[in-house]
């Protein structure tokens, strides 16, 4: 993401630096436009007093050659500006296009990542739900547990004493099965 940031600013510094150099290309055209607009003017003003200014002629042809390749580099210059413009925009339209790419993955991982998230807290809703059961379970189970240790201690304690009071009427019922055994066979 740095890397791709660090190349979008390099583009949008580099677009900033031709932007520049494009207003001060467009500012030197407008200053050669105006040159050569001023050029054509004294051209026809040359013209027209030509045949007035004969001897001044030879020095009229040698500034219309000067003027001539004025104008020859002002169109070299054109076409240079063209082909850089051309470029430009190709650049220009290469980086919307990454930029868009760029947006549409950012929106599709964004939408990824929600999705993600709102499986996490699904996920925890279940893992709060099993745990919530699962103390509820333990509690159940420590209850029980309690309780059938009740039961076994009041079964021992009463079942004990039950069985001592079983055991010492058994005797009773024997030693009295004994004596009636002894007095009826006496």
């Amino acid at each position: 993401k740095h890397a791709k940031k660090l190349q979008i600013d390099e583009v949008m510094g580099a677009i900033d630096v031709i932007a520049n150099e494009k207003a001060s290309l467009e500012k030197q055209n407008s200053l050669l436009n105006h040159q050569l607009s001023e050029t054509n003017r004294r051209c026809e003003e040359a013209n027209l007093t030509l045949t007035d200014y004969d001897s001044s002629r030879k020095k009229t042809v040698v500034e219309n050659v000067e003027l001539l390749r004025s104008v020859e580099e002002l169109d070299n210059n054109n076409m240079v500006l063209g082909k850089i413009k051309g470029t430009l925009v190709a650049q220009l339209e290469e980086t919307r296009k990454i930029s868009e790419d760029e947006s549409k993955e950012r929106t599709f991982l964004l939408g990824k990542f929600r999705n993600l998230e709102h499986e996490v807290d699904l996920t925890r809703e279940q893992l709060e739900e099993e745990t919530q059961s699962k103390a509820d379970a333990l509690r159940m189970l420590s209850k029980s547990v309690g309780d059938a240790q009740m039961w076994r201690q009041k079964y021992e304690r009463d079942g004990l004493a039950r069985a001592e009071e079983l055991e010492s009427a058994k005797l009773k019922l024997q030693s009295r099965l004994a004596e009636a055994e002894g007095t009826v066979q006496n």
